[in-house]
């Protein structure tokens, strides 16, 4: 089932409260996957399809690079997606796939890339 992409940031947003939580203390790892596994069920996300995979792969992880995994995961937010335009012959793509927050500065991470077709 394809959600809203307004739903698909509430959960992300839900989704970080979570690991911050966690992060902080304030939550133990098994009660933030509990709580992951039943709020994320039907959700497809970048955010989302990175923790399922955190979890799939934990029991070969310590406790350290599980955090510092779920740290990575939450400081990138998606804000865009890939837009198509043709100008004379050549076909264009522009990218604005993520905002990353790095020492509490956004970066936007923009890409430009052109084919022959």
């Amino acid at each position: 089932m394809r959600v809203s992409m307004e739903a698909m940031w509430e959960i992300d947003n839900q989704v970080r409260e979570h690991v911050i939580d966690h992060l902080l203390g304030q939550a133990t790892l098994e009660k933030f996957e509990e709580w992951f596994v039943g709020a994320t069920w039907d959700a497809e996300s970048e955010l989302v399809g990175a923790i399922e995979l955190l979890f799939a792969e934990k029991s070969n992880l310590s406790d350290e690079e599980i955090c510092k995994q779920l740290m990575d995961a939450v400081k990138t937010i998606q804000v865009g997606t890939t837009s198509s335009f043709q100008t004379g012959t050549a076909n264009a793509t522009v990218e604005y796939p993520s905002l990353v927050l790095v020492d509490g500065n956004p970066t936007i991470t923009k890409n430009l890339e052109f084919s022959d077709s």
